[in-house]
């Protein structure tokens, strides 16, 4: 209405209009649509300008199967006043189902008006099984352990697509892996004397199927063993310790290349691998000079007895012995887990053999026993278990290069015959080498001489 000067009234219409509507969104999406991967850029378009554009990101949704998922890898961007584009969707697990993006729209407004929406605008498709293979898992072959450390292996693992895989094993309980996503992870063997099963579940994944491999260890329980023993001959009372002059000065060791080039080489392997001891272990079959340590004397040939009987025996193994006496027994040699006690004998290929005086019991998984503190075995004294030295030492009567005798060891004339035979020889890893340095002469006929008649009771 406009009044003039004059009082004329002029009169006119204007419409106004008043937004009453709640704001919309249209995502860019064919309705039911069934894909491989999920769509990655994705457009909405809203029905007005908004009046706060830094809002459109915390009003995104997320849904998989109706079930909320984390929306916080997704990033929403305004390309024009109305239209935003949606990006990230590309990295989130495609597991076939059905997808749903959406905003809440109560939660923005209207440039024009302030006005919110009154819902959740969705956009939804499906995600179908694509033709991706299936990995097949390896977890490699069931093994026999003891001691140390295993490497696993799922390298025969493969993806009939080629696609990269991804590993991860789940180990038993007390297990730890230095590295539970790779192909070969190590772990340390338990030390404990009683026989366990430690299986693993090895997952592989292509990145969007996976299947799954148990590989079982057998762990053979291992004792730990200290035992102790010396030989007459090399053992020099004077400064505690034997010789090692077959190893350092000559190299007559089985599989060491001898010092001199006139000697004859002792052939690879431990040296019990025949009559009349018939042992067929494969200790020291490969070995030459970098597998012996200085201080090797030579090799023993250990065994173990329920009872004094040989017919009780529950192991036998070929042993290094160490100048101080150790006697060091493989790694890879155990015994029977349901034996508590057990009699030690000792053989050496030209002294008479030893045996513990009773059974010696396993303490804190060690089995321990010292032939050179006390006399052995010696069949309640009606026999000789071994030589008391004026020091206090005990040792092994050296003498017996015959060792076919029964039913026991003795030193007796026909010990003495295998010394005449070699008797002058050289650098010559042979029986009648008593005293063990390589030389066989009259010295070594003086143990012999000084021990003969010497009779055992150690059942052989």
């Amino acid at each position: 209405v406009v009044v003039d000067a004059d009082g004329n009234v002029t009169m006119d219409n204007m419409d106004i209009y008043i937004d009453e509507s709640a704001l919309t969104a249209e995502w860019d999406l064919t309705a039911n649509q069934t894909l491989t991967a999920h769509p990655d850029p994705l457009l909405v378009t809203f029905s007005d300008q908004l009046l706060d554009v830094s809002e459109v990101q915390n009003a995104l949704v997320l849904l998989y199967d109706n079930n909320m998922l984390d929306a916080s890898p997704l990033s929403i961007n305004a390309i024009s006043l109305t239209e935003f584009e949606l990006t990230g969707l590309s990295a989130i697990d495609d597991t076939p189902g059905t997808y749903s993006v959406g905003l809440d729209l109560t939660l923005l407004n209207k440039y024009s008006s302030g006005i919110s929406g009154n819902d959740v605008s969705y956009g939804s498709w499906e995600i179908e099984a694509g033709n991706n293979a299936m990995p097949v898992a390896d977890a490699g072959q069931d093994t026999l352990v003891v001691t140390g450390t295993y490497t696993l292996d799922a390298t025969n693992s493969y993806d009939p697509d080629g696609d990269p895989l991804n590993y991860q094993w789940y180990p038993p309980d007390g297990i730890t892996l230095d590295d539970a996503t790779s192909a070969t992870p190590i772990f340390a063997i338990p030390n404990t004397n009683q026989n366990m099963e430690l299986s693993f579940l090895l997952s592989v994944n292509d990145g969007a199927e996976f299947s799954t491999d148990i590989v079982n260890i057998q762990v053979n329980g291992r004792i730990d063993f200290d035992i102790k023993v010396l030989l007459e001959g090399t053992y020099l009372d004077s400064q505690n310790e034997m010789t090692t002059t077959l190893n350092t000065d000559r190299r007559l060791l089985p599989g060491q290349t001898p010092v001199s080039s006139l000697a004859t080489p002792t052939p690879a392997g431990q040296p019990y691998d025949r009559a009349p001891w018939n042992y067929m272990g494969t200790e020291g079959e490969t070995w030459t000079d970098a597998d012996y340590s200085p201080d090797v004397v030579d090799w023993l040939l250990v065994s173990f007895r329920t009872a004094i009987e040989k017919n009780t025996e529950i192991g036998m193994t070929a042993a290094l012995l160490l100048k101080d006496g150790t006697v060091q027994i493989p790694e890879a040699f155990s015994l029977p887990t349901n034996v508590n006690s057990m009699y030690i004998v000792i053989e050496h290929r030209n002294h008479v053999g030893v045996m513990t005086p009773q059974a010696i019991g396993i303490a804190d998984n060690t089995l321990t026993y010292d032939f050179t503190l006390a006399e052995s075995y010696n069949g309640n004294n009606t026999g000789a278990g071994q030589k008391q030295l004026p020091s206090g030492k005990w040792v092994m009567f050296a003498g017996d290069a015959d060792q076919t005798d029964l039913p026991s060891y003795d030193i007796l004339g026909s010990d003495k015959i295998p010394w005449e035979e070699d008797n002058g020889l050289f650098d010559y890893y042979t029986s009648p080498d008593f005293n063990l340095n390589g030389d066989v002469n009259g010295e070594d006929k003086s143990f012999w001489f000084e021990n003969n008649g010497i009779s055992s009771r150690v059942p052989k």
